[in-house]
């Protein structure tokens, strides 16, 4: 990969080092606190929500003021939608799902953005079925009836996780959905669909915000245990800003990482910096959705065995599998390659990074 992974393996000290010294870092103007040099537009993957806590504690403890940035932020579509509307061109950044940015590299390659930080280590998604029912493995789903949001992760990546499974997504019925995430699970218990589509922790958090006993009603069959080569969410930019200002890119990411660290390690105050940005937020439901997050997708090991690096970075042999997965599970006209989709050359240093 031409040695664009080489960045996770220097200190931090020789990182801040080579980066003043390629001009990344240079002083800001001004005494004390730096002033704004930097707005830049970043288009989130869903409304504010608890599991982007990072980004509240970042903005609240001043992280990204502190590297000269402003952020204008839009509230997203969905995580799936992220990558194609950075790719349009309107922001500089974007949050959101890493296969969706695949299909981008592979649809798109002269305007695809890339990955610059990957938040998630498992994919969060899953299908939900009834727990006294008889699902208990997704070969189990075929000839069912499934339902879920056109946009959805879990539903867009499903046939990645056939393809892994050895499952053809034409035997299974999938019907669009036109309820939220509990009318969802309530059209399950009720049976009319045996599973839909979602994330372990947005369905969580709303069951609880619904009827906190429907959890119990329920199970998640979980990508992570089932399709664990692909990762979730991660932080990409767009082309332009990697090319003509790589310098703000490391600049967020400093900032971006001391509000991962933060969130790891107090994940009360980033419910409460959520809390000041959204007041009127269901404060249980999304309590359990960042409870969710940190012990799913931000975990540290998956259930096969695989360790996460530290949050950030990406195993390069992963996301090859991972891309493969996409591309035939989704009919991708190409194959990107793995640097096509990731670059790691503005990472923090590994030992500067978190690991759950």
């Amino acid at each position: 990969m031409n040695g664009i992974h080489t960045s996770s393996h220097l200190t931090r000290r020789r990182w801040l080092t080579a980066l003043a010294a390629g001009g990344l870092l240079a002083p800001l103007a001004g005494h004390g606190q730096p002033a704004v040099r930097r707005r830049l537009r970043l288009l989130l993957n869903t409304a504010y929500s608890s599991p982007q806590g990072w980004l509240w504690l970042a903005l609240e403890r001043g992280y990204l003021a502190a590297e000269g940035i402003e952020l204008q932020l839009t509230p997203g579509a969905g995580a799936f939608t992220a990558a194609p509307r950075l790719a349009d061109g309107r922001y500089d950044l974007a949050y959101g799902d890493v296969n969706s940015l695949i299909e981008v590299c592979a649809r798109r390659p002269d305007v695809a953005p890339r990955g610059v930080y990957m938040m998630f280590n498992a994919s969060p998604s899953c299908v939900l079925v009834a727990a006294d029912g008889p699902i208990r493995h997704p070969r189990q789903l075929v000839g069912q009836r499934l339902i879920g949001h056109e946009s959805d992760v879990a539903l867009r990546t499903f046939g990645a996780l056939c393809r892994h499974q050895g499952m053809d997504p034409a035997s299974m019925q999938v019907a669009s959905a036109w309820t939220g995430m509990a009318g969802m699970a309530e059209e399950v218990l009720a049976g009319r669909a045996v599973g839909a589509f979602g994330y372990v922790s947005t369905f969580k958090g709303a069951l609880v915000a619904a009827d906190p006993a429907l959890l119990g009603k329920v199970r998640f069959l979980r990508y992570a245990d089932w399709v664990p080569d692909l990762y979730g969410s991660v932080l990409m930019a767009s082309p332009r800003l990697l090319h003509e200002e790589p310098e703000w890119v490391a600049r967020l990411l400093v900032a971006v990482n001391r509000g991962v660290i933060d969130m790891i390690r107090e994940p009360d105050a980033a419910l409460a910096a959520l809390g000041r940005v959204a007041p009127g937020l269901d404060s249980d439901a999304e309590r359990v959705r960042l409870q969710a997050t940190l012990a799913l997708e931000m975990s540290n090991e998956l259930p096969n065995g695989t360790r996460q690096l530290s949050v950030g970075d990406v195993d390069p042999a992963r996301l090859v599998r991972g891309i493969a997965l996409m591309v035939q599970g989704s009919g991708l006209p190409r194959t990107p390659a793995a640097d096509d989709v990731f670059t790691w050359a503005h990472l923090p240093p590994s030992d500067a990074r978190a690991r759950p």
